[in-house]
C-alpha cells in the first residue's frame, strides 16, 4: 500500500500501537514543555541537519567507529543516511558528518528539513523521525517553537503524519495513531486515541477521522463535548496485516465554498463522498450519496433555454463523471430540454441532448424513442429502427412504447419500410 511504502522509505515516523496519551478529550499540561533557545527552527538546506536533544543545551551521544563522542543541541551536521525502513532495528541510527568525522547518532536526534512540518508563519514546526523499525516502524514527535519544545509522542507515531494549522495561528492539530491538539502559544495539549487525520475548514472548524479498525467516519471536533459524527459509509477500513500497517484514513479536504470531500478505503477501492457546506452533518449515511455542489449548477445550465444545446449536453456528460450516482437525473434533464426543442421543430439542436441522455442512462427509454422519432421524420428508417430495437430489448414498459410508434404520426414516412415492419413480427 502507498502508506506502507511511506513507512519503508522513511520520513515522518511510523508506528502500529496506540500512543501513550493524556486523559482523552481533556486539556492537559504539555508533556516535555521546556524553553527553546537553540535556533532549531532555522530553515535547513538539503543534506544539512541539526542535532536535537530532549533539552535545550543538552548533549547527544554519538560514535566514530568504537569511539564515543558528544554532540550538542543545535550543532550543524551534514546528513549521510539513516538506512530507513523495516528491519533497521530496535533503535534506529543516522550517519552524519560532524567536524569532518563520520558519526553515528540516534536517528531521533537529527533534525532535517523534510522531518519538519512548518506552520505558515514559520514560528512553529512539528518534528518527527524514526525511533525503531523491526516488523513495524515507530517514531517520536515534538512541537517546536521559538521558546518551546513539547514532546507529543514517544515511540508511538504511526505511518501517516497529518499536521493541520488553524488559520488564526492559535492551534495546531497533529494526527498519527491518535490526535493531539496544542493551543499556541501556551502549549496546552488535548489528546485522544479515538481520532486522527485532522483538517481545519476555512472557517476554522476542525474535522477528524475515526481511528480504529471499524471506524474511519468523519467527525466535527467539539471543545465542549463529544465530537459529532458527520459522515460514514458502509464497511470497515483496512486493518493491520502481518507485514504492513495500513496507516490512518485520509484527512478530509475542503473546496473554497467549504464543501467537504472524504475518501473511504474499502478493500482495493476508494469511495469518495462530497457534502455541501450546508449539508454537513445532515446526511450521515454514505449509502445515500450526498448531493454534489456542482450538480444543481449543471442541471440549471442544461435546462436554461439560452444555453447552447451542444454545450448543455457536454456539461451533462462531464458532470456524470464527477457525480455518477446522479446519472439518471442528468439524463432526465437532458431529455426534457431536448423534447422542448423537438416540439419547437429544432431537431438538430435536440439530437445532442437526446444522445447525451442515452449515454447517461442505459435503462432510460424515452430519449431513444425521441431519437427514433427524429430520424423517422427525416425518412431515415435504418437509423430510426436502431433506437426502436433498443426499446424492444429493454423490457415490457419499453416494448409498450415501441408499439406506440405504430400510431405515432412521426413514423408515417417509414411505416411501410421493411426495417420498421420487421420490428413487429
Amino acid at each position: 500500500m502507498v502508506r506502507f511504502l511511506l513507512a519503508v522509505l522513511g520520513g515522518a515516523g511510523v508506528v502500529s500501537v496506540p500512543p501513550v496519551l493524556a486523559r482523552e478529550n481533556s486539556p492537559t499540561s504539555a508533556v516535555g514543555f521546556v524553553p527553546e533557545s537553540s535556533g532549531l527552527l532555522t530553515v535547513l538546506p538539503k543534506g544539512r541537519g541539526r542535532v536535537f536533544s530532549d533539552k535545550p543545551g543538552g548533549a547527544v551521544a554519538g560514535k566514530v567507529g568504537r569511539k564515543r563522542i558528544r554532540l550538542h543541541d543545535g550543532d550543524p551536521v551534514q546528513f549521510v543516511d539513516d538506512n530507513s525502513g523495516i528491519g533497521m532495528g530496535e533503535d534506529t541510527f543516522a550517519e552524519v558528518v560532524f567536524n569532518e568525522q563520520r558519526v553515528t547518532v540516534p536517528n531521533q536526534n537529527i533534525i532535517l528539513e523534510d522531518r519538519l512540518s512548518r506552520s505558515p508563519d514559520g514560528n512553529w514546526a512539528v518534528f518527527s523521525s524514526f525511533v525503531s523499525c523491526v516488523d513495524f516502524c515507530y517514531a517520536s514527535g515534538w512541537l517546536l517553537g521559538a521558546n518551546t519544545r513539547i514532546r507529543l509522542a514517544e515511540r508511538s507515531f504511526g505511518p501517516d503524519l497529518t499536521v493541520a494549522w488553524r488559520s488564526d495561528g492559535k492551534e495546531v492539530a497533529v494526527g498519527s495513531r491518535g490526535l493531539y491538539l496544542v493551543s499556541l502559544p501556551d502549549g496546552k495539549v488535548t489528546s485522544s486515541s479515538e481520532f486522527t487525520s485532522p483538517t481545519y475548514a476555512p472557517s476554522g472548524r476542525l474535522f477528524v477521522r475515526g481511528n480504529g479498525e471499524r471506524d474511519d467516519a468523519v467527525y466535527e471536533w467539539s471543545t465542549e463535548g463529544k465530537p459529532r459524527k458527520v459522515l460514514v459509509v458502509p464497511g470497515n477500513p483496512p486493518v493491520m496485516e502481518t507485514d504492513t500497517d495500513p496507516g490512518g484514513p485520509r484527512p478530509v479536504t475542503f473546496a473554497r465554498n467549504e464543501a467537504l470531500t472524504a475518501e473511504f478505503e474499502r478493500n482495493d477501492t476508494i469511495r469518495r463522498r462530497t457534502v455541501a457546506a450546508g449539508d454537513i452533518g445532515r446526511n450521515l449515511d454514505g449509502r445515500s450519496t450526498p448531493r454534489p455542489p456542482t450538480l444543481d449548477q449543471t442541471l440549471k445550465l442544461i435546462e436554461e433555454p439560452t444555453s447552447p444545446p451542444a454545450t448543455a449536453a457536454t456539461t451533462a456528460l462531464e458532470e456524470c463523471v464527477r457525480s455518477p450516482a446522479f446519472a439518471h437525473e442528468l439524463a432526465v434533464a437532458a431529455n426534457t430540454r431536448g423534447y422542448r426543442l423537438f416540439q419547437d421543430g429544432k431537431l438538430d439542436d435536440a439530437i445532442p441532448l437526446f444522445d447525451a441522455a442515452v449515454s447517461l442512462d442505459g435503462k432510460y427509454g424515452m430519449p431513444r424513442f425521441n431519437l427514433a422519432r427524429i430520424y423517422a421524420l427525416r425518412g431515415n428508417a435504418p437509423e430510426s429502427v436502431v433506437y426502436l430495437r433498443m426499446l424492444k430489448v429493454m423490457g415490457k414498459a419499453q416494448r409498450d412504447r415501441l408499439n406506440q410508434a405504430r400510431n405515432d404520426s412521426a413514423f408515417e414516412k417509414i411505416a411501410n419500410s421493411p426495417e420498421f415492419q420487421a420490428l413487429f413480427h
